[in-house]
């Protein structure tokens, strides 16, 4: 179920259920995976909740825990439905950011669609839309994301294709590495600054269907360059 997960987002699943079971739940609720986000990523709870950590911890077990039965902590903890309604909004997010795993900030917006959730209560009482989050959290990933640079890649063709279908260059030379679904590439393609655009997917196209195996991504791409080309599904970045 969290393949796709990052380590960090697998570990705060682990600290929701340790949250849980420290609290005497029978369930791992939507507030036990915010208490597992912000002990995994606490600087969320400063920048968007207004709280540290801590005090976001006493205030949903004055609030909210301390009102639920307890159980036992020794027996298996399920996800209530409104937690599995969270991952199923994290992975949403991924897929409109174009990012390949979800991460902790892919929860930390599934917990704020939810609206009975602390963190969307105390967003609210902020005045701070689930948008602006989005926003500012597509921001810090292009901020911190790798940029590939043409030159990077020898002797292999590159399609870069928009994600409406429409090509937008064709280019290949220096360097081995191919880039990968979620890095950013600068482009200059109308601007001598060149655009930033998103790499959303990484494809292979034969250039020789009948000789080319695309089953699967070449592990020597120097030796198949006359048989493929790499297309690369990109969005490009707002400015």
């Amino acid at each position: 179920m969290f393949e796709s997960y990052t380590e960090k987002a697998r570990r705060s699943i682990f600290f929701a259920r340790q949250q849980a079971s420290e609290l005497g739940l029978r369930e791992i609720n939507s507030d036990c995976l915010l208490l597992g986000v912000l002990q995994e990523n606490g600087h969320i709870a400063e920048r968007w909740l207004g709280m540290t950590p801590n005090e976001v911890r006493d205030a949903i077990v004055r609030s909210t825990l301390s009102t639920i039965e307890k159980a036992a902590t020794n027996v298996d903890m399920a996800l209530t439905p409104d937690a599995m309604r969270v991952l199923g909004h994290a992975s949403e997010e991924v897929d409109r950011m174009g990012h390949r795993h979800i991460g902790t900030e892919h929860l930390f917006l599934g917990l704020l669609r939810e609206h009975e959730t602390f963190a969307a209560r105390r967003l609210n009482e902020r005045g701070i839309t689930l948008e602006k989050v989005r926003v500012d959290l597509a921001e810090d990933a292009v901020k911190n994301a790798p940029v590939w640079e043409p030159e990077m890649v020898r002797g292999m063709r590159m399609l870069l294709v928009l994600e409406d279908g429409n090509q937008l260059a064709t280019i290949g030379s220096g360097g081995c590495r191919i880039p990968a679904a979620g890095e950013a590439i600068k482009l200059a393609v109308g601007s001598p600054e060149g655009f930033l655009y998103r790499i959303l997917d990484v494809q292979w196209q034969a250039l020789n269907p009948r000789r080319a195996d695309l089953s699967a991504a070449p592990s020597d791409p120097h030796s198949l360059w006359q048989m493929v080309a790499v297309v690369l599904i990109v969005r490009k970045e707002p400015a």
